[in-house]
């Protein structure tokens, strides 16, 4: 008794997805069909080790008093690495000076035009401003180094000078400003430099200061100035230590994170995986798989299935990929909603796979020569379709 070219097509179909995911024989619908295997002597390959734990049901949820409600889980607290992060770092720092609480000067503009007036007299208001320094008055040579700014917005010494008075006054926040306002101007103001490298060392930023004291001193070296940098050379390598550390366990941090996501997706697929085994395996064979898998042609549910289908699922490739759950959840996807492609297009494992299975398909179902396609009238030798003479192989080169 001959069976049904497409009951005969359908069953091919079957057992090359067999041979592509054996894991497809250990769902619940197919129990019968293993157990007649089986009782043929036929050796079923063992479930997969990564075969996912069938989701319990959730009990629907019952009104019962307050003490009867479950309580969300608490949030797992931080890795002790995390919280220590910062405690390993000692440093002494006890000449680090506390906030400040007077305003920060007032920075003029440095596109204001200056006489030669203007010029003679910021000279001479800061020779002032010197001097009253030196006397201790600093309060008074505050006033005249900011008139002298303020006569001559674009000399770079004098935002420097005043930097100077700034960390005598325990202000090291403005000196860092002048600073910044004096090495825009001139940036190979060794002052300035110096200057703004004391500052962040009252400031607590220990690697700032190294830094910018090192370039002070490669413009102009004084004794002073090399002594404080080498004072700080071990708590800049403790900072840098301490630096390397945190980003070794921030990436640390991150690669669990990764892992732990990568852990959740292959669950996730693996369960998407089996809900398309059952609906497969319930269904007429694959419930039309290939009839919707995008760049199949149409193909109807498994009737007039090429000869050439079969080689598909002989794809050693094509075989390897099915082993990833992931892989084999999006394929049944697809296989009943093609749209569901556009989900998978920044995942390359997944996509390099459908890909392959669309030109495979498509190749399947429209031949490169038709006339070569069986039922196909001949290609020579009588008239053609239109009345016409037939092309010859020669009329074709």
């Amino acid at each position: 008794m001959a069976l049904p070219k497409e009951q005969i097509n359908l069953l091919k179909m079957f057992v090359g997805a067999c041979k592509a995911n054996p894991a497809i024989l250990h769902a619940p619908e197919l129990d019968f069909y293993k157990e007649w295997m089986e009782s043929l002597g036929a050796k079923i390959p063992p479930a997969p080790a990564w075969e996912a734990p069938k989701p319990e049901p959730t009990p629907t949820a019952e009104p019962s008093s307050s003490s009867e409600k479950s309580e969300p889980a608490p949030p797992q607290p931080e890795s002790s690495d995390e919280s220590s992060s910062e405690s390993d770092l000692e440093l002494n720092l006890d000449f680090v000076t506390g906030p400040e609480s007077e305003e920060l000067p007032s920075l003029p503009d440095t596109d204001k035009e200056v006489s030669e007036e203007d010029c003679d007299k910021a000279m001479e208001t800061g020779r002032e401003a010197n001097m009253a320094m030196s006397d201790g008055d600093l309060d008074k040579a505050l006033d005249l180094f900011t008139q002298a700014i303020e006569l001559n917005p674009s000399l770079a010494v004098s935002y420097a000078k005043r930097a100077k008075l700034l960390l005598r006054m325990s202000r090291p926040k403005a000196a860092v400003q002048d600073c910044d306002r004096a090495l825009e101007l001139n940036s190979n103001s060794a002052l300035a430099y110096k200057q703004r490298g004391r500052a962040h060392r009252l400031l607590g930023n220990i690697d700032q200061a190294y830094k910018d004291l090192g370039r002070g001193q490669g413009i102009d070296y004084d004794d002073d100035t090399d002594e404080l940098q080498k004072s700080l050379k071990a708590d800049v390598h403790k900072v840098q230590e301490h630096e390397n550390k945190k980003a070794r366990r921030e990436k640390e941090r991150e690669l669990k994170r990764r892992k732990k996501e990568a852990a959740r997706r292959r669950a996730e697929a693996q369960r998407e995986y089996e809900e398309r085994q059952k609906q497969s395996a319930s269904g007429s064979g694959f419930g039309g798989m290939p009839g919707g898998f995008p760049g199949a042609g149409g193909m109807p549910g498994g009737g007039g299935m090429p000869a050439g289908i079969n080689e598909i699922f002989n794809d050693p490739e094509i075989m390897m990929a099915f082993q990833d759950p992931e892989v084999s959840a999006a394929f049944m996807e697809c296989s009943q909603n093609p749209a569901a492609a556009a989900k998978y297009k920044d995942n390359p494992r997944v996509m390099k796979v459908l890909e392959k299975l669309q030109a495979k398909f498509a190749s399947a179902y429209n031949p490169p020569d038709a006339d070569s396609a069986p039922g196909a009238p001949p290609s020579s030798g009588g008239p053609s379709a239109s009345g016409g003479p037939s092309a010859s192989s020669n009329d074709l080169d």
